[in-house]
């Protein structure tokens, strides 16, 4: 079975590299997971997966990606119908298959304002910001879990790249108990001063999709040289359990009620489709000049509920003078329009 599977990926490895388009070192080729190509990087994210090391591809090869490039398609559409120059300065989308943790779609607008060099190096991966609302639900499932209340966050959670779950253990912000489920109902200020990336959400968002498990995240499936020879190939970690299934299974069921009608997070829901998430408003200060702020304003969620496929978590940066915005405002309609497209075209 191994020998059939290696012959395969040679053989597409071969057809892949001949007369191909230089992109990164020369005669190399990136495709997306279905073999489809990309022509060349259109959004800073893509050109961090792009790139190759000319170290690994001296005579060649293909270089194959876990975006789907018509995942990505949707996540960019998306992005560019609700982005309002006028008041929106960076918006990202992030897809994350919620069954394997591939990233399937990663994608960035930038306006151009004053405040663009604020996120020069910034991308749908790369960044940080304050999640806001968009803990709530990590927290409350712990709470649960603990039978203790949670604490004002402040600065107590740095950011980091492993399971945010067991970063929270290990800060031990939680203290007494309380009615976890209240804590989806108000907004109070939590999840504020500290960061985490748009990564570190939808894994987090997955771990309730998939019911406590964790099962990371990836973005380069493998490496091919032109000789065929794999030269690296992403190999699943084991799953392992995080949290409490039933606790899990609650909190989704929380987050469904969050997008269905007289729910906050109304503007995510989409017709004939079953979504759960939540919203995150946050204040974004930039020192050292504190005069600089805007607002972040993001909603992170999985769909379908039944059987999650995909987690998307969109974050819209905002200009200080537009009005604030609750459950999710363009976040939570740019969800929306990832979901509908990515299933009218399953």
């Amino acid at each position: 079975m191994k020998t059939k599977m290696y012959a395969r990926i040679v053989g597409v490895a071969v057809a892949l590299c001949a007369g191909s388009r230089v992109v990164g070192a020369e005669n190399v080729r990136v495709v997306d997971c279905k073999g489809r190509e990309f022509a060349s990087p259109t959004c800073m994210t893509e050109e961090r997966m792009f790139k190759v090391a000319d170290k690994e591809f001296t005579n060649g090869g293909v270089k194959v990606l876990s975006l789907d490039s018509r995942i990505q398609k949707c996540a960019k559409v998306a992005l560019e119908k609700h982005v309002d120059a006028k008041e929106v300065e960076f918006a990202t989308a992030l897809i994350l298959d919620a069954k394997s943790g591939a990233i399937r779609g990663a994608a960035e607008v930038r306006c151009g304002h004053e405040l663009t060099k604020m996120f020069r190096y910034a991308d749908a991966l790369g960044w940080d910001y304050e999640p806001g609302g968009l803990v709530y639900p990590i927290i409350a499932a712990l709470a649960a879990e603990s039978g203790r209340e949670w604490e004002p966050l402040g600065s107590a959670l740095a950011s980091g790249n492993g399971d945010v779950f067991e970063e929270l253990r290990k800060k031990d912000i939680l203290n007494n108990w309380c009615n976890w489920d209240r804590l989806l109902k108000y907004a109070v200020e939590k999840g504020h001063g500290m960061r985490l990336d748009s990564l570190q959400v939808a894994r987090s968002y997955a771990v309730l999709a998939n019911l406590g498990t964790f099962i990371g995240s990836y973005g380069i499936e493998r490496m091919v040289g032109a000789d065929g020879k794999v030269l690296k190939c992403h190999e699943q970690t084991a799953a392992r359990r995080v949290l409490d299934a039933e606790i899990a299974g609650k909190v989704c069921k929380a987050l469904e009620k969050a997008v269905e009608n007289g729910g906050t997070c109304h503007d995510a829901s989409v017709d004939g489709v079953r979504v759960a998430g939540m919203s995150g408003t946050a204040s974004l200060h930039f020192e050292p000049k504190a005069q600089l702020v805007v607002y972040g304003r993001s909603f992170a969620g999985f769909f379908p509920v039944e059987n999650p496929c995909y987690v998307a978590v969109i974050t819209f940066v905002t200009r200080k003078d537009e009005p604030m915005v609750r459950g999710g405002g363009r976040a939570a309609k740019t969800f929306a329009e990832i979901a509908k497209r990515i299933m009218d075209n399953e």
